[in-house]
């Protein structure tokens, strides 16, 4: 993938297509599952800093026309101040945040802090409620060794981004993925996320982050 700089950005922003995800209610019934799937429209919107403006015009002007949309980070300022995405492969990984690559400390604070300002952002009315796959930055945690716990500094930087999010009235994504990708091989956010979010009291709603129907049927095998 190609380093993509800050006007490259600004055409994603508006060139983004409709996608259809699905809102999962199941009802638990002993001895069987009732899972009912109710189609709606909605956006994974990308937070990305100093683009807040156009991030708000574009939710001003389809955030009236969808049910649901999801906020999440998946793009960060690296090397020379150009932003690579943390998600598309190991060697776009390791070359955008090379000088981080051997400190994971300072990795994760950079991406936590990313997720901070996008809560802390005013993006009008129709601001996403829920804040998807909160640790992605550790979705090759594998391949580069890194350890799977979080160190008191982004611990607590983690309890303040939650403790923004319950006072706002937010949500997380628990987002199954993860655990089917082989670098990652758990679900986001993790657990210990999950359980300082039970403890500070922000809710969650599942989602299989599916890019295809097969991926739906994955996270129900």
């Amino acid at each position: 993938m190609a380093v993509i700089r800050l006007p490259m950005i600004r055409r994603l922003l508006n060139s983004i297509k409709w996608i259809l995800i699905s809102n999962w209610d199941v009802n638990y019934n002993v001895p069987m599952v009732r899972i009912s799937i109710f189609p709606i429209r909605a956006f994974e919107v990308d937070y990305i800093p100093g683009f807040e403006s156009d991030i708000q015009d574009f939710l001003d002007r389809y955030g009236p026309l969808t049910d649901d949309n999801i906020l999440s980070v998946h793009f960060m300022d690296g090397i020379g101040g150009k932003y690579y995405c943390v998600d598309y492969n190991t060697d776009e990984f390791a070359k955008g945040f090379a000088p981080w690559m051997f400190n994971q400390s300072e990795l994760y604070y950079k991406y936590f802090s990313i997720i901070r300002q996008a809560v802390r952002a005013d993006l009008g009315a129709y601001t996403p409620k829920r804040i998807g796959h909160f640790d992605l930055i550790k979705k090759y945690q594998h391949h580069f060794g890194f350890e799977h716990h979080l160190d008191k500094r982004n611990a607590q930087l983690v309890s303040d981004i939650l403790h923004i999010m319950r006072v706002q009235g937010r949500e997380l994504d628990y987002n199954m993925s993860g655990f089917f990708k082989p670098d990652c091989g758990e679900m986001y956010p993790s657990r210990f996320i999950q359980g300082m979010a039970a403890i500070i009291g922000v809710p969650f709603v599942l989602g299989s982050d599916a890019h295809s129907v097969a991926d739906v049927a994955k996270v129900w095998d």
